[in-house]
């Protein structure tokens, strides 16, 4: 078994506001590289689980002024790609992708929404990001789908019935409710 990991503070770190400029041209850097060396555009790109700071935190009002910021660079310099929206660490954080909505700004670089399925959710809350996306008339996607981020932890569960019928139960009740272009499934395997 693993020890468990005690975080004593918040995750993750806060952007910069002093370095956003070399932030955009990193970032930018990065995704030109992708198009010009191999043929690929990025059709979106966000912080993985920034409600949460897995590697960066933002507020809720923070997220909104990264999508102002990266979606108008991306443009100057001839990129299509958009931002996601959200790509929550669950779906329970609804709250997090509000300020963006309402700033027209920050809509109109907006690829999707996006959000991952840890630890459930009810079905209002999933009724919710449903509306979400159809307000904002982009896709709903399930960034990480699966039910426990910690599961590779003990690779036994995998085979217990009940982890696999409580991961049929939450995919049904969100492809019923939210409706989602897509379930990315996270991982099938402990390795």
């Amino acid at each position: 078994m693993f020890p468990q990991q005690q975080q004593s503070g918040p995750r993750g770190n806060p952007l910069n506001p002093e370095k956003m400029a070399r932030i955009k041209e990193s970032i930018a850097g990065y995704l030109l590289f992708l198009k010009e060396k191999y043929g690929v555009e990025a059709v979106m790109f966000s912080f993985n689980e920034s409600d949460l700071g897995i590697n960066v935190r933002q507020t809720a009002r923070e997220h909104a002024e990264l999508i102002k910021t990266l979606g108008p660079y991306f443009a100057s310099k001839g990129l299509a790609t958009k931002l996601a929206l959200g790509d929550t660490s669950d779906a329970n954080p609804i709250d997090f992708i509000k300020p963006a909505m309402k700033d027209p700004e920050a809509v109109k670089y907006i690829g999707a929404v996006d959000f991952h399925s840890w630890r459930g959710c009810t079905d209002e809350i999933l009724a919710q990001w449903r509306d979400a996306a159809r307000e904002l008339n982009v896709p709903l996607v399930i960034g990480e789908g699966s039910t426990d981020a910690a599961a590779y932890r003990y690779p036994q569960i995998f085979n217990e019935q009940s982890f696999a019928l409580y991961e049929i139960n939450l995919y049904l009740r969100i492809l019923s409710i939210a409706q989602p272009l897509s379930i990315l499934q996270w991982q099938l395997t402990a390795d």
